[in-house]
Parts: structure tokens; C-alpha cells; sequence
């Protein structure tokens, strides 16, 4: 198990399989196989520490960097009022960054915001949401989640991950 931040974070997807499973830094980030991401999403489920969580952005290794246009409050609620069946349910297309918001959404598991290029989920859809995601090749070739805390706005100071992780596999015999 790893201590999961109480405060905002990067969670980095990376292909270190051999070496570890998750590694937290000492910054606060976290480096996780690439391929354990529904394993570490249950493993924060199972210790209570999603619930607290206000949103994350989703970032893939060919655009690293996004500038989001996140809604308001306002018209979060809007999009949950409105909801149609051609934005419940709806997912973003891969390679494209996106935010997911965390707010109750009524009968809907989740609603697409297009214009915003971004998604609310009900906390208790997340992990239907991540299967959906993975199933439907949205979440492939993912680079991190900015993960942000409703009472912590600011990430901690990024690293050079990659540099990183090549040092630790070199020292592992991985590389």
C-alpha cells in the first residue's frame, strides 16, 4: 500500500513494471505502472482517500500540457439539469486532455461538457468511469492526473519524472 497525498498532486503513468508497482516522491507526486491504474485507483477507493478529491485533469504523452476552460459552478448545474442521453455517459476522445469535476449528478453516472472539454462524475461512478475510459481507449497512452483536493488548489513543484524513473531502472537493472 502507499501513503496517497492528502493534498493536490501529479500521479505519473509510466512503464515501470519490474521495478515497482507505485512510488511516491518526495515532493508528494506519484509515479504508478501504467498499467496498474485501475489497481491504484481501487487501492485509494478501498482506503477512503477519493472522496475528498474536487477534480483531475488527464493528460497524454503527446500533449503533456493543456490550458482548460473549466465551468462554473453555474453551469455545472446547468449541464446536470439538461442532461440529454447524448451527454450522459459521454467521454472525450483519446489523445485530447480533459478534466473530470467531482459533484453529485442526480440519476446520471456521468455527463459530458464538451464545450469544456470536460466530464462530471458522481464520486461513486469514478471507478465505472476509469473502465469505461480504459475499455473505450480514452485512457490509453496517458502521460498523468493532476489531481487536485477541494482545499488544496495548487500542485506541488514538478520534477523531471522521466530523468527520474530512467535512474531508478538503470539502478534496478530495468533499463
Amino acid at each position: 500500500m502507499i501513503e496517497i497525498p492528502q493534498d493536490s498532486f501529479r500521479l505519473y503513468l509510466r512503464d515501470v513494471c519490474g521495478v515497482f508497482k507505485w512510488q511516491k516522491l518526495f515532493q508528494g507526486d506519484i509515479i504508478c505502472d501504467k498499467n496498474l491504474l485501475f489497481e491504484f485507483l481501487g487501492n485509494a477507493i478501498t482506503h477512503n482517500l477519493i472522496w475528498t478529491m474536487d477534480h483531475f485533469d488527464i493528460f497524454y504523452e503527446n500533449c503533456s500540457s493543456f490550458t482548460f476552460d473549466t465551468p462554473t459552478e453555474d453551469q455545472i448545474s446547468y449541464a446536470i439539469r439538461t442532461a440529454t442521453t447524448d451527454t450522459i455517459q459521454e467521454i472525450g476522445t483519446a489523445g485530447v486532455p480533459f478534466q473530470v469535476l467531482f459533484r453529485p449528478v442526480g440519476e446520471n453516472k456521468w455527463i459530458w461538457m464538451p464545450k469544456y472539454n470536460s466530464i462530471v462524475c458522481d464520486l461513486n461512478h469514478i471507478t465505472e468511469l476509469t473502465l469505461y475510459g480504459l475499455m473505450n481507449g480514452v485512457l490509453s497512452n496517458l502521460d498523468r492526473f493532476d489531481i487536485y483536493y477541494k482545499d488544496s488548489p495548487t500542485l506541488p513543484e514538478k520534477v523531471n519524472v522521466d530523468a527520474l524513473v530512467a535512474a531508478i531502472q538503470k539502478e534496478a537493472g530495468k533499463s
